[in-house]
């Protein structure tokens, strides 16, 4: 093997090497922990805790981040894969969901998304066997 062909071998592996030591370095600065054990951050994300449930099962339903901080859950199907047209806003203060206005058409796999006036728009998806090009609003 010529001189030339092992310092470029010897270079590659000291860039491999290098790049190896830096993961961890990146994976930290991303909050990560290569540790394996529970991270102490004190950021309020880093654990899950119990809250209030829902007041229906629902699946394929949305949830919409209100401005007043409580957030919106519409629609959706629930464990029959009925459409459903019920409502829940969930309170983050208390962990309490209280039902609100249903929608004038039940429907899941749609879309909700909150207006700059506040209201929410509810558009599209499926009801129990037609997609749907009707929208309303809440709010």
């Amino acid at each position: 093997m010529s001189a030339t062909s092992l310092r470029k071998k010897l270079v590659s592996i000291a860039v491999i090497f290098l790049m190896l030591l830096a993961i961890p370095i990146m994976f930290s600065a991303c909050g990560g922990s290569n540790t394996g054990t529970t991270s102490t951050n004190s950021s309020p994300y880093t654990a899950w805790s119990p809250t209030g449930n829902l007041i229906t099962i629902r699946q394929e339903h949305t949830a919409t981040l209100l401005q007043n901080g409580k957030v919106l859950v519409t629609g959706g199907q629930d464990s029959s894969s009925n459409s459903l047209s019920s409502a829940e806003l969930y309170d983050p203060v208390s962990g309490i969901w209280s039902p609100t206005g249903n929608l004038i058409t039940a429907r899941y796999n749609h879309t909700s998304t909150l207006l700059q006036n506040s209201k929410v728009l509810v558009s599209g998806g499926t009801d129990n066997s037609n997609s749907l090009s009707s929208a309303e609003l809440y709010g």
